[in-house]
């Protein structure tokens, strides 16, 4: 990742890059001169203590902010702790009836957004804005926030109506 910001002159600031992880290795899919979306910043806050939005306003108004940012990481009172987040897309297509299963989310170390409300139109999961809610989980390490990420989108119940199809759309 390093020598992708380099080959871009990249010097401060955020940046937002995208890996997958494959049989030979890890591949940067996409870099971007950009905090992350999807909560990812909040994410980072929650984690590390640091305000990365804070942190590029201040650097951009000429403030040295890579003291600050490691004195919040070195400080011994700091409890470490992993942030994860889960997304539920579209099932399929047709009406969003209803969410069910919301009761089972654990607000103490689970936030939960709806993205999808009863009378939505539903087309399948085909980008990031066919969500229909994400779950931002921490916990001690990061497998347990994944495992609460997950469980609370599990637990969710998308009641949906489906049209019947069409004579002509089953040939």
């Amino acid at each position: 990742m390093i020598a992708t910001l380099d080959a871009l002159g990249i010097e401060f600031g955020p940046t937002h890059t995208e890996v997958i992880l494959t049989s030979r290795g890890p591949r940067i899919i996409e870099t971007h001169l950009r905090t992350g979306g999807d909560e990812l910043w909040n994410m980072v806050t929650d984690a590390t203590g640091v305000d990365l939005i804070e942190s590029q306003l201040r650097q951009v108004l000429g403030e040295k902010v890579l003291p600050g940012i490691r004195e919040t990481l070195d400080d011994p009172d700091r409890v470490p702790r992993a942030e994860a987040i889960w997304f539920a897309g579209a099932p399929a297509e047709g009406t969003l009836l209803e969410v069910t299963g919301i009761d089972a989310v654990h607000p103490d170390h689970v936030k939960l957004h709806l993205l999808g409300a009863p009378g939505a139109e539903l087309a399948g999961l085909q980008n990031s804005f066919s969500r229909l809610a994400w779950a931002h989980a921490h916990a001690a390490t990061a497998q347990e926030a994944v495992t609460e990420a997950r469980a609370a989108i599990d637990a969710l119940a998308f009641v949906t109506r489906v049209p019947a199809a069409a004579p002509a759309d089953l040939l």
